[in-house]
């Protein structure tokens, strides 16, 4: 088993795949989405059908079209393996590798006011949020270890990384069937500060990955903690494409992240009715963090 590392809040995740192939993305789009309800429930919009956390346009087209949550998700039919517990549907890492050895660890938040290590857990999503059909992945599920979140992971982000502070890491997957998957993952940094230069680095990490100049477009989006991002892509890696919506943002000392996506046959662009998810489970995770934050 090959160990690569998987940007998940901007920290990244032990996982078996293949992580020394070359990646080939087929395409990437990042857009600017409307403010979502408060609630983490699908709900579309005259603009579109996405939300402030990161929703965005159909990877095939700039053009929004309002998405409709369904009430099941079919299993997109592909030659492809199909995924198990332990490997993520996260664009993985392909370049160098860093071992933890004499590696920092965790320290403990600036202040009381910052989130810890023990209140990661809290933020977790729920099941009732979920797209009908998910259930849990206890294996790729719980707090984080250092060892797990730095190892095999990029040399100069976890320099970023230890120089900031990390103080923990909190990861949630559920999946369906054996090709769809949800991935939310939290991570506290020592301040916020350093929340901020992480979140910058991971940010180039991950548009990396997945091709984003090769025709994306970055766009601001609001109303989600203090800085945030969306996607839609696919890449392709060893002949098994994947592709989904991911919304990633830094608020306080937090780092927060959600991938919702699938295998899925060559060719076909990531599904329209997981996008409303990706928004309300970044909006529910926010919401959460902001109230312990504010005590």
């Amino acid at each position: 088993m090959r160990r690569v590392l998987i940007l998940c809040s901007l920290l990244l995740a032990a996982a078996t795949a293949c992580g020394d192939d070359e990646v080939t993305t087929t395409e990437v789009t990042i857009t600017e989405a409307a403010p979502p309800p408060s609630s983490a429930e699908p709900a579309s919009s005259a603009g579109g059908g996405s939300t402030e956390a990161g929703s965005t346009a159909a990877a095939t087209t700039a053009q929004e079209t309002t998405a409709e949550p369904t009430t099941s998700a079919e299993t997109p039919t592909t030659d492809e393996d199909p995924i198990d517990g332990t490997t993520s549907l996260v664009p993985a890492s392909t370049g160098d590798g860093a071992g933890t050895d004499a590696r920092p660890g965790a320290v403990e938040p600036a202040s009381d006011a910052l989130a810890s290590a023990d209140e990661l857990e809290a933020f977790a999503p729920r099941a009732e949020e979920m797209p009908p059909g998910f259930t849990l992945n206890e294996d790729g599920s719980g707090q984080q270890a250092y060892e797990d979140f730095a190892a095999g992971e990029d040399a100069d982000y976890l320099a970023v990384v230890d120089q900031a502070g990390w103080v923990g890491s909190y990861s949630t997957s559920y999946v369906q069937g054996q090709d769809e998957a949800v991935e939310v993952g939290t991570t506290a940094i020592r301040d916020e500060d350093g929340t901020k230069a992480v979140f910058d680095a991971g940010i180039a990490v991950f548009e990396e990955r997945v091709g984003i100049g090769v025709g994306g477009e970055a766009v601001e989006l609001a109303n989600v903690g203090d800085e945030a991002r969306g996607y839609v892509f696919t890449t392709t890696t060893d002949g098994t494409t994947l592709g989904g919506w991911a919304v990633l943002w830094r608020q306080g000392n937090v780092l927060g992240s959600v991938f919702v996506g699938s295998l899925l046959p060559e060719g076909e662009p990531p599904r329209e009715e997981y996008r409303p998810y990706a928004a309300g489970l970044a909006n529910a995770t926010a919401q959460r963090i902001a109230e312990t934050l504010a005590g």
